[in-house]
């Protein structure tokens, strides 16, 4: 027992020698307009898992907070976030995870995706500040997928008027703020419609300036 004891402890300062344990659990949320104040969690490990192979397709070096002991100076991603039930993301686009702003049009690999946010989270990256990270549903794009479908036309012509109709996913993503383009106006569809057996939408992204785009 005492050695078993003597060894977590020495675990114990090692992980504190970088990350000081009265910074871990009290320091963030005194700073004064610090980002991390509000209601804190923990991750699901699953929710965690995504985070991390998230972060490390641009760090490699992001270490699971689990993987002890950590060397010095290493980058460690904690599983303790805060929510938030909206973010602003530019000056004329702001997310939520309800209605009407939880829809959104976002960039990767130089493609347009849709998302439905589910939850905003307020994360501590590894090398110690703090940002957003939108936890969505992604929206499949499903107008050339069946084009035996009778209502191939009428889909045709929703293309036309922008609009995007979509099957939500049940998988999870993270995705940046820095990855959003715009909000979408959407309505959900009743099963089997279009085709759709469930999760159908129909979406239109707007923003300020596509308001009067086609005025």
């Amino acid at each position: 027992m005492d050695k078993t004891m003597m060894r977590r402890f020495g675990q114990l300062q090692r992980l504190t020698a970088n990350h000081p344990i009265d910074d871990l659990l009290t320091s963030d949320s005194k700073r004064p307009g610090s980002l991390f104040t509000g209601k804190r969690i923990v991750l699901r490990d699953e929710d965690y898992d995504r985070l991390l192979a998230e972060m490390r397709l641009t760090s490699p070096h992001v270490r699971h907070h689990r993987h002890l002991p950590h060397p010095p100076n290493s980058q460690v991603l904690r599983p303790q976030v805060v929510t938030k039930s909206s973010w602003k993301v530019s000056e004329h686009v702001s997310v939520s995870v309800l209605k009407p702003n939880n829809v959104i049009k976002y960039r990767k690999d130089g493609k347009s995706h849709y998302a439905m946010i589910r939850q905003i989270y307020i994360i501590q990256n590894p090398t110690g500040g703090h940002e957003a990270r939108f936890l969505a549903n992604p929206i499949e794009d499903i107008f050339f997928k069946d084009r035996t479908s009778p209502s191939k036309h009428f889909r045709y012509i929703v293309h036309l008027l922008k609009c995007v109709i979509g099957q939500t996913k049940d998988t999870a993503i993270f995705i940046s703020p820095a990855q959003v383009s715009v909000v979408a106006a959407y309505r959900l569809l009743p099963n089997n419609t279009f085709g759709i057996a469930e999760g159908g939408i129909v979406l239109r992204p707007c923003d300020k300036r596509s308001q009067y785009a086609d005025l």
